[in-house]
C-alpha cells in the first residue's frame, strides 16, 4: 500500500512537473509574441500596439505629444527602393531617439509616421522642435548619393489639453491636427492652439496658425562630396 502511494505520489509530481513546464512554455510563446507585435522590425520601435500599451502609462510624466509624418518619402522608396527606404526609416528614428529625453516613448505607427510623448520643458519647446526637425531633415547618404527628407510634425502641450486626466486618444488627435496643419503649409512644425482649436479635437483643421519653421515637404537628392 505504501509503495504504491509513493508511486500515486511520484506520478503526480511528475504530472504537475510537465503541467508548469507546459504552462512555462505558454507564457514564454505568448510573451515573445507580444513583444514581436509591439516592436517595429524595421526600426525597433514601438508599433502602434505597443505605443497603445505603453504611452498611457506615461502620460503622466510627459509635457508633450506630438506627431511627425515624413515628406517626399515616397519619391525616396520609388526612386532607390524600398530597402533605401527602411535605411531611411532606420536613421530617422535613430536620430530622433538621440534627442528626446532617456524617459520618453517612441512609436512608428506606420509608414512614415511617428509619434512620442516627451518630458520637455514647455517654455523651451520651440527650440526643442527646432532641434528636433534639423536632425530629421539633415542629409542622409545612400550609395554615393545623399537624399534629405522633409518632415511635418504637430506638437501638442498636454497642459493646453481640457480632459483631467489627459487621455492618450485626444494627445494624439491634437497632435495629429496640428501635423496636419504643418503639412498644409509645406512642413515644419505646429503647435496645437486651444484658442483656435476650442472644439473637441476629432477632425483636421485647416485654420491657419503662424508659420514656425519651413523645412520644405519635397527630397533633396544630391551627390555626397
Amino acid at each position: 500500500m505504501h509503495q504504491t502511494c509513493t508511486a500515486a505520489a511520484g506520478a503526480g509530481a511528475v504530472a504537475a512537473g510537465v503541467g508548469w513546464a507546459h504552462a512555462a512554455h505558454r507564457l514564454h510563446h505568448r510573451t515573445r509574441q507580444l513583444r514581436i507585435a509591439h516592436r517595429d522590425p524595421v526600426t525597433g520601435l514601438l508599433t502602434r500596439s505597443g505605443w497603445e500599451s505603453t504611452a498611457p502609462e506615461a502620460l503622466h510624466r510627459s509635457t508633450v505629444c506630438s506627431l511627425l509624418d515624413l515628406d517626399g518619402f515616397k519619391q525616396i522608396n520609388d526612386t532607390f527602393g524600398h530597402a533605401s527606404g527602411d535605411h531611411v526609416l532606420r536613421a530617422v528614428a535613430r536620430r530622433v531617439r538621440c534627442v528626446l529625453p532617456a524617459d520618453s516613448v517612441f512609436a512608428r505607427l506606420g509608414g512614415d509616421e511617428f509619434v512620442f510623448l516627451a518630458n520637455w520643458n514647455p517654455a523651451e519647446i520651440g527650440a526643442a522642435a527646432d532641434e528636433l526637425l534639423d536632425v530629421i531633415t539633415a542629409p542622409l547618404p545612400i550609395g554615393e548619393r545623399a537624399v534629405q527628407v522633409g518632415c511635418s510634425a504637430g506638437l501638442v502641450l498636454l497642459r493646453d489639453l481640457p480632459s483631467r486626466p489627459v487621455l492618450l486618444r485626444e494627445a494624439v488627435t491634437a497632435a495629429d491636427r496640428a501635423m496636419y496643419e504643418a503639412k498644409v503649409f509645406r512642413s515644419g512644425w505646429r503647435r496645437y492652439d486651444p484658442l483656435l482649436h476650442a472644439d473637441p479635437p476629432t477632425a483636421h483643421c485647416s485654420a491657419p496658425l503662424e508659420r514656425v519653421r519651413d523645412h520644405g515637404p519635397q527630397p533633396h537628392l544630391g551627390r555626397t562630396p
